[in-house]
């Protein structure tokens, strides 16, 4: 098995190379052992630490630095996240194990996505509906569990790009990604093949009992678009999310 695993965060267009610094410098704190811009892509090389990687397991500062804030309209909140530390700990963990997996099994999947801010998720939404293209989702902000932190798409990863692809031989690489999510407790979508999730209901995702497990930088998220989203003028933003973190029960 693999003793580095390789994590890839993307990049909004408008950051400045003193912001891409401060990135890598907060990923090599956490842990990284290299860290370097590739294109679009800001990419990490973490140790593997028994069952987790030192990304899954360090404790980032309360404000997750790749994520930026601003007005709904910012192109960074429009991109996929790949940043494990925004999952809530009870998917990091196992999504990190299952990557594990299929490295040792040499299938190249990645995390394509995993948190989706509001914004993010209100225009794939519109996708089919008021703006071009074929519908890709039927939920809108907050219908998703990827707003929640509980939800990734894995993807085949060929060299520098992404594929979907599903036909052929590649059909046997998707089943078997599938196969062993489930024998990690996870939940897979008979329609959507790259979806992994937490077996959860989406009101339980909303009524604030994520908060029991949840971790710091898993919650800034959670807080930082939801706020964002209720000051913008939008419904459906978790309340738990909404106020301060209530102190933690020793």
């Amino acid at each position: 098995m693999s003793t580095t695993f390789i994590t890839r965060q993307p990049l909004a267009a408008n950051l400045t190379a003193d912001e891409v610094q401060q990135l890598i410098a907060f990923n090599l704190l956490a842990g990284a052992t290299r860290c370097w811009r590739e294109g679009s892509e800001l990419v990490s090389e973490w140790p593997v630490v028994g069952s987790q990687t030192r990304a899954a397991a360090a404790e980032p500062p309360p404000v997750v630095a790749p994520l930026r804030t601003g007005p709904p309209t910012d192109a960074a909140l429009l991109l996929p996240d790949r940043d494990l530390a925004l999952l809530h700990p009870r998917l990091r963990g196992p999504v990190v194990q299952l990557l594990q997996t299929l490295n040792a099994a040499e299938l190249p999947f990645q995390v394509f996505e995993g948190y989706r801010t509001p914004e993010r998720q209100r225009m794939l939404y519109a996708k089919g509906r008021t703006a071009a293209g074929a519908k890709v989702t039927n939920a809108e902000p907050w219908e998703s569990l990827h707003q929640y932190g509980v939800a990734v798409d894995l993807v085949l990863r060929d060299g520098m790009q992404w594929s979907w692809n599903a036909k052929g031989g590649a059909r046997a690489q998707w089943d078997r990604m599938r196969t062993e999510a489930g024998q990690l407790g996870l939940h897979v979508l008979e329609w959507e093949l790259p979806h992994v999730e937490l077996p959860l209901a989406l009101e339980a995702c909303s009524d604030g009992s994520l908060l029991r497990d949840g971790d710091e930088s898993w919650f800034a998220a959670q807080q930082m678009g939801a706020q964002r989203w209720a000051a913008a003028g939008g419904d459906g933003a978790p309340r738990y999310a909404l106020a301060d973190r209530p102190a933690m029960v020793a």
